[in-house]
C-alpha cells in the first residue's frame, strides 16, 4: 500500500470516528405521540407553518400576539427586502450580496390550512417529541429579544394577520429564507447537507422524500407566482384539527426544557 492510500484510509477512519452515531430519524415510531408540521413552497420562498398548541411552553412566546390563531406561518428574510410591498432591483441586490439585518415573519392562521394555501406545494413532517424540541428551539433562537422577555413587532404589515419581528443572523445569497428553513429541519434532525439552499425549489427536493404518506401532501395545482396565498379564515377539517395526545405535549416540553 502506498503511503498516499494509507493517509486517505487514515483520514476516512478519523472522519468515521469523529462523526460518531447516526443521527435519529425525526419521525415517530408507530404508536408515538407526535407533531405535524408543513413546508409550504411559495415560489420563491419556503414557509414553516406550526401548531400552535404544540408549541413547547417558554418557547416562541410571540405566539401570544394571534390570540385566535390555530397554526402559524414563519418565515426569516432580509430586512428590509422582507418588509417592502414592491424591493425593486436595488434592495434585491442589497439582500443577495451584502450581508444585511434580518427579520421573521409571523402569520396567524385560523381553520383550514388546506384552503388557506389552495394551488400550493405543501409537505406534511411527522416529528417525535424530542425532534420537534429541537426545531422548535432553532425558532425560538432566531428572534432578536435583546434581552427582553419577547420580541415586539417592527414595520409595516402587507397582511392583516402577520407580524414582522427583529431577527437574529444576517441575511446574504448563501444564507437565504430558504437557508434558515433548512437549518430549522437540521434542528429537528433532517439531513440538509453541507451545502444550504437557495431556491424553494432546492429545499423542496431535500424533504420531499420524508413526507408523511397523507393526503395532506399536495403538488401544485398551477404555477407557482412567489405571491402569498390569499388568507381564507374556514373552519379546519377534521384531521387538521385533532388534537395531539397530551403525552407528546408533555414529552415535548420535557425535551425542550432539557434544550433550554
Amino acid at each position: 500500500m502506498t503511503p498516499l492510500a494509507r493517509l486517505l484510509l487514515c483520514l476516512l477512519w478519523l472522519c468515521s470516528a469523529c462523526a460518531g452515531p447516526g443521527t435519529p430519524s425525526p419521525a415517530p415510531v408507530p404508536g408515538e405521540p407526535h407533531a405535524s408540521i408543513y413546508i409550504v413552497n411559495e415560489g420563491k420562498h419556503a414557509g414553516l407553518i406550526l401548531r400552535k398548541a404544540d408549541i413547547p411552553a417558554g418557547f416562541i412566546p410571540e405566539s401570544s400576539d394571534f390570540p385566535e390563531a390555530d397554526y402559524l406561518e414563519l418565515g426569516w428574510g432580509d430586512w428590509d427586502y422582507y418588509q417592502s410591498g414592491d424591493p425593486g432591483l436595488w434592495l434585491t441586490l442589497k439582500a443577495a450580496f451584502w450581508p444585511t439585518a434580518s427579520v421573521l415573519h409571523v402569520a396567524g392562521i385560523e381553520g383550514d390550512i388546506a384552503g388557506r394555501y389552495a394551488g400550493y406545494e405543501w409537505i406534511r413532517l411527522d416529528l417525535a417529541p424530542r425532534p420537534f424540541a429541537g426545531l422548535a428551539g432553532y425558532v425560538d433562537r432566531s428572534f432578536a429579544r435583546n434581552g427582553s422577555p419577547r420580541a415586539s413587532p417592527v414595520g409595516p404589515e402587507h397582511h392583516e394577520d402577520g407580524r414582522f419581528y427583529p431577527a437574529n443572523a444576517k441575511f446574504h445569497i448563501f444564507h437565504t429564507c430558504n437557508g434558515w428553513l433548512a437549518g430549522a429541519l437540521a434542528a429537528a434532525g433532517y439531513p440538509m447537507g453541507w451545502f444550504e439552499p437557495v431556491t424553494a425549489e432546492q429545499l423542496m427536493t431535500k424533504i420531499r422524500p420524508y413526507a408523511a404518506p397523507s393526503l395532506e401532501t399536495h403538488p401544485p395545482i398551477r404555477p407557482s407566482t412567489g405571491l402569498r396565498p390569499a388568507r381564507r379564515n374556514s373552519k379546519a377539517p377534521a384531521d387538521a384539527s385533532s388534537d395531539y395526545p397530551a403525552a407528546f405535549l408533555q414529552s415535548t416540553h420535557n425535551h425542550a426544557s432539557q434544550r433550554r
